[in-house]
């Protein structure tokens, strides 16, 4: 990594030079914030390590002008006078992390190794209000329905807060991608914007992905890591799927969340982070929270602003012209035009997979009908219900309660997945886009034997 290195103090300077250069790194080392300022205006660093405490500017000034010049480059802050405001006020900043003098230089390596490890250079390689901007674009995709106009005359508020988000929607309705357009749109969008899956991560990894681990912490842990929290100071962490998060860790994360500080797993150092949460649920919190299987207080704590998200069958008029925006994404140049056939099965299909399942469908299409004229007979096979199964229409007002209505659903789609998939939970889950261990639960909760 091309390091721009800032320490007033000689011996350390040159010391940290020395170490840094032996572990393979291209170290460009100064005294003073002037000359370091010069060099960050002629040429390109991966990192900036630099001092707080310097005669004639601190660190925090050197680090909004650097900012200035190269802007969402990753600074780490080091320090002698370590404090609590200190800190807050660097990761307020932006710094990935702060270190406290004396510390140990594999450390710093260690750290700079998850920096170079993440994917952030084609994040930070367009300018924020170039990223904002995209994302205003892509606010229309969402859907111009009264139901999605409520949610989008909300966003402008919610995304200049820096409150807490939950995000309530079925598989597909695109929980992420508002969440990226909250994060693009508000003063936090220069900083970086983390995602992490709790149904992906088993209760003994998800305390080291969200808080990080020391080295020695456990068995296997050979260096530190550092957590997701740490990663999106400056940010916005996004916590996907929250209702499959362990009980064990919601006493831990609704810690985190009131004191804006982890410990690393292993660790004894209360870390200050400056991050704005946004969580996402699939399942009505409520509901968990009355089965004991979601902590009350952590569930208030998390739904500060509650946004949900409504399924496509409940918005039938937005179908079409999503379909169209994603056929232009994937398309490359075509358009694809559908018969009045077409587009009456399109509306009438209940798409229990969302957006993401006409997605999906759209990608199929594009090669597979010709010249871009969809029939549909080209539709069939991807709406055929599962053998032994109902055709799926639009749930009409029932003794059947919604719930019960959204559970059929989702096990026809189950079934037919795993039908196209040949029995094998792999594809079905590639083919539904959720975790394998997640369609594992729901073929064990609705007794689907494959």
């Amino acid at each position: 990594m091309r390091i721009l290195l800032v320490e007033d103090e000689e011996i350390l300077r040159v010391s940290l030079a020395r170490e840094l250069t032996r572990a393979g790194h291209m170290v460009d080392a100064h005294s003073r914030p002037a000359s370091a300022l010069v060099a960050a205006s002629e040429g390109v660093f991966d990192v900036v390590v630099s001092d707080i405490r310097m005669p004639g500017m601190d660190g925090f000034d050197l680090l909004e002008e650097i900012r200035a010049i190269r802007a969402g480059v990753p600074v780490v802050f080091m320090t002698a006078f370590g404090t609590v405001r200190d800190a807050v006020r660097a990761m307020r900043l932006g710094a990935v992390d702060y270190l406290t003098k004396p510390f140990e230089v594999d450390e710093l390596l260690a750290l700079l190794d998850r920096l170079h490890d993440a994917p952030k250079a084609a994040r930070l390689s367009a300018p924020p209000r170039g990223r904002a901007l995209e994302q205003r674009a892509r606010v229309e995709e969402l859907g111009s329905s009264p139901a999605m106009q409520r949610i989008l005359s909300d966003l402008p508020l919610v995304a200049a807060s820096d409150e807490m988000v939950l995000i309530w929607g079925e598989t597909g309705t695109g929980k992420e991608h508002l969440a990226q357009i909250i994060h693009a749109l508000g003063e936090r969008a220069d900083g970086p914007f983390i995602k992490v899956s709790c149904a992906a991560l088993s209760e003994q990894l998800v305390e080291s992905e969200l808080f990080g681990h020391e080295k020695g912490a456990f068995t296997g842990a050979d260096r530190q890591r550092i957590g997701r929290f740490e990663r999106a100071c400056g940010g916005t962490l996004m916590l996907d799927e929250i209702d499959d998060i362990p009980l064990p860790i919601q006493v831990k994360l609704l810690q985190v969340l009131q004191d804006r500080a982890i410990e690393r797993v292993g660790g004894d150092r209360s870390i200050p982070v400056d991050v704005r949460v946004l969580a996402a649920t699939k399942l009505d919190l409520e509901e968990l929270v009355e089965q004991g299987k979601f902590r009350r207080d952590l569930y208030y704590r998390l739904n500060v602003i509650p946004m949900r998200l409504p399924p496509l069958r409940e918005r039938p008029e937005d179908i079409l012209d999503i379909l169209t925006r994603i056929a232009k994404r994937h398309a490359r140049g075509e358009v694809l035009e559908l018969t009045d056939g077409a587009k009456a099965l399109v509306q009438s299909y209940a798409w229990p997979g969302n957006v993401r399942e006409l997605e999906n469908m759209v990608k199929r299409l594009v090669v597979l009908a010709p010249n871009g004229r969809v029939e549909a007979a080209h539709l069939r096979s991807h709406m055929a219900p599962p053998r032994g199964h109902a055709p799926h229409t639009s749930p009409a007002p029932s003794a059947e309660g919604y719930g019960d209505q959204m559970a059929r659903v989702e096990r026809d789609l189950l079934v037919r997945a795993v039908e196209q998939a040949g029995g094998n939970r792999t594809r079905a889950a590639i083919l539904l886009g959720i975790p394998a261990s997640t369609l594992r639960d729901k073929l064990k909760k609705y007794a689907i034997d494959v």
